[in-house]
């Protein structure tokens, strides 16, 4: 039910990763302003976070959780150039992320 409730029509996957908590590149705005939706799953309960290309926070989970969806209540967008990262807080573990846009 996750993956399919936080999807709308229109969206399209573009990115799936999987780190250790450290920074990771989801999505480069290249040719054109992009607006982003992220679900994760970590092996432990983790505060996650979307950054912009200068670490700014473009969303975040309100409490620490193993699973969840940032751009959950609008999709979260960068201009054309920047790129929208993720990272977390909390203890160590295996986190993955898919990551979908309009086309």
């Amino acid at each position: 039910e996750g993956r399919a409730a936080f999807l709308a029509p229109g969206l399209r996957q573009v990115a799936e990763r999987e780190n250790a908590g450290e920074r990771v590149e989801l999505v480069r705005a290249a040719g054109h302003d992009v607006c982003v939706r992220v679900a994760f799953q970590s092996s432990a309960p983790v505060t996650a976070r979307l950054l912009d290309g200068d670490g700014g926070v473009l969303a975040e989970t309100q409490t620490p959780a193993a699973d969840g969806a940032l751009g959950d209540r609008g999709p979260v967008c960068v201009r054309k150039g920047e790129t929208v990262s993720a990272d977390v807080e909390g203890p160590g573990g295996r986190v993955k992320w898919i990551a979908w846009t309009s086309p």
